[in-house]
């Protein structure tokens, strides 16, 4: 068993090296892919480490801080002119516009955990996206700011459009300040810290830690208000829904243990990476067939961009087994992140390429979480692609020997 791991860890190997000379075509391979030079590597495959996205990020700061309403913003600048066109034809899409994007955070060289998701929801909570477009109406990226606090502030449960035209009649532009909605809703010291938001060393988690131990949050960990676990996690999304399983063997957390426990914590969250395969903040990814979402992973260097982030991470380990093995947990890896990876091999080496490389990939580092809804890493929501198949032909197999005991209809016959 031992053997045969081996030899198809090998031929994976062999694999990436063939897809990586198809990419770049150089000689050697280290340079081609850059896996010992992580600056390089994103200087070369990251839009946002390019004079586009650099110019971009620039672009809003700018903006912010002037309160400049005149220049019309849009973070889907970051798009080749084409899509972003195509993907405006089909409505405003405001949330993806005006909010900050969210692509990578932590370690990408060293992370052991890559959990791999689809898109940021964003700051809106249980609010759709086109009641966004149609509830805000005309708006610059001052008046989306404006607007969405005063939705933020209102405690309507009834979320519709008439309600949101109700909430901001009384709006009034000239009385926003949105530098200080920016810096307090995404957390920021100072808005020049934007980047950090779109991508980081630090995994969201750590980020997260960081701040319930800081002398600022006075977090409390005696728990002397007697409040829930949910009301006392209220600022710490990551660590309430995707990873208070990871950090202590029982599940329900004993935050006074937990106290003096800092650093070994901090080590748990820096073997995490948060990958999104495309960084736009929506509700809705809609990432059926030529859906806005399938478009942008199928069709944009971002979403590329997280396939590679991947790959090179296997491809290190490849190299140098001596480091801990890398898993990578996606989320609607059958919708979205396997669509990428196979129309990346298949477009660069053929189909049979792309099939042998995606059974290794997944016998040996691809995991995939099961519920549709609610993203964390926990008991009973990961199960390993392979037996998530199996899962899936048995429970199709089951369903048709209990239908077989009835003489159903065909209407479609009658």
């Amino acid at each position: 068993m031992k053997n045969h791991e081996d030899e198809d860890l090998k031929l994976l190997k062999s694999n990436l090296e063939d897809y990586f000379k198809v990419i770049i075509p150089q000689k050697d391979v280290e340079k081609t892919f850059y896996f010992n030079n992580k600056k390089k590597f994103l200087g070369q495959f990251s839009p946002w480490h390019q004079d586009k996205g650099g110019n971009l990020i620039n672009d809003f700061i700018k903006q912010v801080e002037t309160s400049n309403t005149t220049e019309d913003f849009s973070w889907l600048k970051i798009l080749p002119d084409d899509l972003k066109k195509e993907i405006e034809k089909e409505g405003r899409h405001l949330n993806m516009r005006y909010q900050i994007p969210t692509h990578f955070h932590g370690d990408i060289d060293t992370a052991t955990i890559f959990h791999c998701l689809e898109n940021p929801r964003g700051y809106l909570g249980y609010y759709q996206d086109n009641q966004i477009d149609k509830g805000l109406e005309e708006t610059s990226l001052n008046g989306y700011y404006g607007k969405t606090e005063m939705l933020l502030a209102n405690s309507e449960k009834k979320k519709t459009i008439k309600n949101i035209k109700i909430i901001l009649k009384g709006y009034k532009e000239k009385e926003i300040d949105i530098k200080s909605i920016v810096e307090r809703r995404y957390q920021l010291k100072s808005i020049k810290d934007v980047k950090d938001i779109i991508y980081s060393n630090q995994s969201n988690l750590m980020s997260e830690i960081k701040h319930m131990f800081g002398l600022e949050s006075k977090f409390d960990f005696k728990n002397k208000s007697k409040t829930s676990q949910k009301n006392l996690l209220e600022k710490y999304y990551y660590l309430r829904e995707y990873y208070s399983q990871l950090i202590q063997i029982n599940k329900e957390l004993d935050f006074k243990k937990l106290e003096e426990k800092q650093s070994e914590i901090e080590k748990i969250a820096q073997q995490i990476c948060n990958l999104e395969i495309y960084p736009f903040s929506c509700a809705q990814p809609d990432l059926g067939e030529n859906g806005i979402g399938e478009k942008i992973i199928l069709n944009s260097d971002l979403s590329k961009l997280g396939a590679f982030i991947v790959l090179r991470r296997i491809y290190k380990y490849l190299k140098n087994k001596e480091s801990q093995k890398p898993v990578f947990v996606f989320r609607k890896y059958d919708t979205a992140w396997e669509k990428l990876f196979r129309k990346l091999f298949k477009e660069a080496k053929g189909e049979d390429f792309a099939n042998n490389v995606m059974e290794r990939l997944e016998n040996n580092f691809f995991y995939c979480q099961l519920r549709p809804i609610g993203g964390g890493i926990t008991d009973g929501n990961v199960i390993s692609v392979p037996n998530y198949r199996k899962f899936m032909d048995m429970k199709a197999s089951a369903f048709d020997e209990i239908t077989k005991l009835l003489p159903r209809i065909d209407v479609k016959n009658n």
